[in-house]
């Protein structure tokens, strides 16, 4: 039974990510980096510290074909630095060859939050669309939406909602008996911006990842079980009395004349099989890959979707300066990205810090720098040199470095980022309309 602390909507202070690691299913992502041609800082420095089905990510990225990026975001207030750190993995991939889609989640937003979708679609744009784009996003090569104006999607996810029962649901995301259903509802969509991509009508199947952190995985897993019911065939491997190596491939609700058509098909092509009432077994095949292919072929040649599963990857949350989860509705928590001077300065030294009560006890024990708001800014956004950091850590738990020269350091180096995004968004705003850049995709 999964622990319910994990969902979308109730994030805890702090996680042990290595057990959440084994609880999830989910596989470490240190051991891909040797794979990967120039891993994001994020990658290096073990904060993207998991994933799913990523190896088909870097093939597409060390082959140069294509796949999607694609990711989504809660307007619900201001966009800080959590959300940059989101939004900075999507730039990355889409210097690596990455289509973006990008979802504007204004129904989770109205339906969770209560917000008017007026007020949503304003914070849409005006928060996250903007400050994505002056981070380095290429709007001319990106798909903005959002979740309220995007007919196929509802459709979508109206179509998937009769894969998924209550009780499905439930389990995943601890629904109880009072939740309303749109809450329910919205769960929907988000496997909807995850699967509408591969969809006959757009890319068709293809490789997706999706960047998230850990209160995310909810979605993924309920978007793998649809894709699992979804796909009218599904490929499995099985072995025999003799220890003989076969594939099973089992059919859902299909009629007979598509099951006898994928029979013929497999006839024509030489393989030895022996058809039941719900499958068909298949001898002397040594590639599950290829017979997976030419099953996404026969259905889309018949006019049937088939969905890849798509790859994902799990960040570690900023922890808020306050101590507690960095959240847009909680500003003593975070640094937005329109932060004003003023205010910064006041949020920075009110901060907790890893360092000890005393200076004196500073020099002799060190202080904490993975206990440190302060030194996590310094590790996630600011200092992209590993020599520097690292100088930094040393300094830090030797004693030489002191919280307050370390607060003072953020608040020049936040000033100066700041200064120099917000005119960055300036500039935007006076050349673009950023509607412009929505699409009904």
């Amino acid at each position: 039974m999964f622990s319910f602390d994990i969902n979308p909507w109730n994030v805890s202070k702090s996680y042990d990510y290595s057990k959440l690691i084994d609880k999830f299913g989910i596989s470490p992502f240190r051991s891909l980096l040797p794979k990967i041609n120039e891993p994001n800082i994020y990658m290096k420095r073990n904060i993207i510290f998991g994933h799913r089905n990523f190896e088909p990510i870097i093939n597409c990225i060390n082959n140069k074909s294509f796949f999607v990026v694609l990711d989504g975001f809660m307007p619900t207030g201001v966009a800080h630095f959590g959300h940059k750190l989101v939004m900075d993995q999507i730039i990355w991939y889409q210097k690596q060859g990455g289509s973006v889609i990008i979802s504007i989640a204004d129904l989770e937003a109205h339906s969770v939050r209560g917000l008017p979708l007026k007020k949503c679609f304003e914070i849409g744009i005006n928060e996250y669309i903007l400050n994505i784009i002056a981070l380095g996003l290429n709007p001319e090569k990106t798909f903005f939406y959002f979740q309220s104006k995007n007919n196929n999607l509802l459709k979508l996810s109206f179509d998937l909602g009769m894969n998924i029962n209550y009780n499905e649901l439930s389990s995943i995301y601890g629904f109880s008996e009072s939740t309303h259903i749109s809450n329910m509802f919205c769960t929907l969509n988000q496997s909807s911006d995850i699967l509408m991509p591969q969809l006959k009508e757009y890319y068709g199947p293809c490789n997706i990842v999706v960047p998230v952190g850990i209160d995310q995985d909810p979605h993924i897993r309920l978007t793998r079980d649809i894709i699992h019911k979804k796909n009218l065939f599904n490929v499995e491997k099985r072995v025999d009395s003799n220890n003989n190596i076969y594939f099973s491939i089992r059919c859902k609700k299909v009629s007979e004349e598509l099951f006898s058509l994928l029979e013929k098909e497999l006839k024509s092509l030489n393989f030895e099989i022996k058809k039941s009432k719900m499958h068909i077994d298949v001898f002397h095949c040594f590639n599950i890959e290829k017979l997976r292919l030419l099953i996404k072929n026969f259905l889309l040649d018949n006019n049937y979707n088939y969905f890849e599963e798509p790859s994902s990857t799990y960040h570690k949350f900023m922890t808020g300066l306050n101590g507690g989860k960095m959240s847009s509705s909680i500003p003593e928590s975070h640094i937005s990205l329109s932060e004003l001077p003023i205010n910064l300065e006041k949020k920075i030294n009110k901060s907790k810090t890893g360092g000890k009560e005393t200076l004196n006890e500073q020099r002799i024990y060190g202080g904490n720098p993975y206990k440190c708001q302060i030194f996590e800014f310094f590790l996630y956004h600011l200092y992209n040199n590993e020599k520097d950091i690292n100088e930094i850590y040393n300094d830090c738990i030797n004693g030489k470095l002191f919280c307050g020269n370390c607060k003072k350091i953020l608040i020049e180096k936040l000033a100066i980022f700041l200064k120099n995004h917000n005119e960055k968004k300036e500039i935007i705003l006076s050349k673009e309309d950023l509607t412009k850049f929505l699409n009904k995709f």
